[in-house]
């Protein structure tokens, strides 16, 4: 009987053993699926991460070429504004000189002052085109159109239509 006993403790420690090895397994694969959570979550975080900063290192670059572009921008507006107004400085003195030259009658000097304010008005029609030609340099020109597909097509297909029995439907 005594033997009985131990064979029956045996098993049931056995069984209990098994229990518990089989909660450890279970124990240990949700352990592992939650590790794999964490992981994922953390690669994830890590990608997000390394995406921001390269989107602020994007903007940080484009803020300061932006930056330069207004300094480029504003030294241009600076020169141009300066070139424009030298003809009309010209201008304005010799309209002053045609005035006083007209009054006192002299012809030659009046030519001569009318010379140098069509001068003057040719310099800033030529800056004034220079600087629209300039303001359209990168820009398009002609802005696009819808164009119907259709037409796209028949244009391409062209003579082969009738001889490859296309229809348009």
């Amino acid at each position: 009987m005594s033997k009985e006993i131990t064979k029956r403790k045996q098993d049931e420690l056995k069984l209990r053993l098994d229990e518990c090895n089989a909660a450890l397994r279970i124990l240990h694969e949700s352990l592992f699926s939650v590790f794999n959570l964490w992981k994922e979550a953390n690669e994830d975080l890590k990608q997000n991460i390394a995406e921001r900063k390269h989107a602020e290192e994007e903007r940080e670059r484009l803020l300061k070429e932006l930056e330069a572009k207004n300094e480029e921008l504003e030294r241009f507006v600076y020169t141009v504004s300066h070139d424009l107004r030298s003809p009309l400085v010209t201008i304005q003195g010799f309209v002053g000189l045609l005035k006083k030259d007209v009054g006192q009658k002299e012809v030659e000097k009046v030519e001569s002052d009318l010379k140098q304010i069509e001068k003057a008005v040719v310099k800033m029609d030529r800056l004034l085109s220079d600087t629209l030609k300039f303001s359209r340099v990168g820009r398009v020109v002609n802005p696009p159109e819808d164009v119907p597909f259709w037409i796209s097509c028949s244009r391409s297909i062209g003579p082969d239509r009738g001889k490859n029995k296309i229809e348009w439907r």
